[in-house]
C-alpha cells in the first residue's frame, strides 16, 4: 500500500482527509463534486469561512450517521443534539421505503468512456417504488436549496451500476424532514455528467499544459 496516496479503493486510492481521488497509477483524477466546482458551478454566495466549514462539518457528519446506520452500528448515545432530528427521519424514511442497503459510502474510481474520476456514493440497494421494488442508488444532501448539480452527481454515481434503474436523492433538512428527488430520466443524468465530465477534463489538460508552457515543468521555449 502507498500510504501518502490513502487508502486503497476499488480502481485506485482515496485520501480522506485531503478529498483526493488518484487512478491505480497514482495521477490525481477529478471527484464528481469537484467537477462542478472546476467550471465554476458551486455558488458558496457570500458566506464566511466559519459557515461553510461548520456546513462541512456537518455534511461530513451526518453522511457518517447515514453510514452507522446502514451498518446497524449507531450509538444513539454518542450523537450530537444537531444530528438527532435529521438521522431520525433519514432512519424513519428508509424504513417507510422498506430500503435494503447493499453498500453505504462505497468509494470507487471509475474509468468510463476513457474518463476517469473518483466517487463515493452514499447508499446503493433496493427500495418500494410506486409498488414495486427497484435497485436504487441513493445521495444524501443536507443543503437547504436544490441544485441541479445534485441530479447530476447522481448520474455520475450510477454509470458504473447499469442494473440499477432508480436514482434517488435524499434531501434531509436540520428539522428532521425528508425531501426525496427521484430522477426521472437516469440516462439523460448520465449523458450530462459525462459532457461535464468531459469539460472538466479539458479545463484540467488546458492548465497543466499552460503550467508547462510557463517554466512549471521546465522552460519549453528553449
Amino acid at each position: 500500500m502507498n500510504e501518502k496516496w490513502g487508502r486503497k479503493i476499488d480502481g485506485g486510492w482515496l485520501d480522506e482527509e485531503q478529498h483526493i481521488y488518484r487512478c491505480d497509477r497514482g495521477i490525481i483524477r477529478p471527484s464528481t463534486t469537484q467537477v462542478f466546482d472546476l467550471l465554476g458551478m458551486v455558488d458558496l454566495g457570500n458566506a464566511s469561512k466559519e459557515v461553510l466549514d461548520f456546513k462541512s462539518q456537518y455534511g461530513i457528519s451526518l453522511h457518517r450517521g447515514v453510514q452507522l446506520l446502514a451498518a446497524e452500528d449507531l450509538d444513539w448515545d454518542s450523537v450530537d443534539d444537531r444530528l438527532i432530528a435529521p438521522l431520525t427521519g433519514i432512519e424513519q424514511f428508509l424504513k417507510d421505503v422498506e430500503f435494503v442497503i447493499e453498500a453505504a459510502e462505497e468509494a470507487r474510481v471509475i474509468t468510463y468512456a476513457g474518463m476517469t474520476y473518483g466517487m463515493t456514493l452514499d447508499l446503493r440497494g433496493s427500495m418500494t417504488y410506486q409498488g414495486k421494488r427497484r435497485k436504487a442508488i441513493a445521495d444524501v444532501k443536507t443543503g437547504i436549496k436544490f441544485s441541479p448539480t445534485w441530479t447530476w452527481q447522481l448520474g455520475g454515481y450510477i454509470l458504473p451500476y447499469p442494473v440499477y434503474s432508480l436514482g434517488v436523492i435524499f434531501q434531509i433538512r436540520p428539522d428532521g424532514k425528508v425531501i426525496p428527488h427521484y430522477v426521472a430520466d437516469i440516462e439523460k443524468a448520465k449523458r450530462e455528467f459525462q459532457i461535464l465530465l468531459a469539460a472538466a477534463i479539458l479545463k484540467i489538460n488546458a492548465q497543466l499544459d499552460k503550467s508547462w508552457k510557463n517554466g512549471a515543468y521546465g522552460n519549453t521555449n528553449t
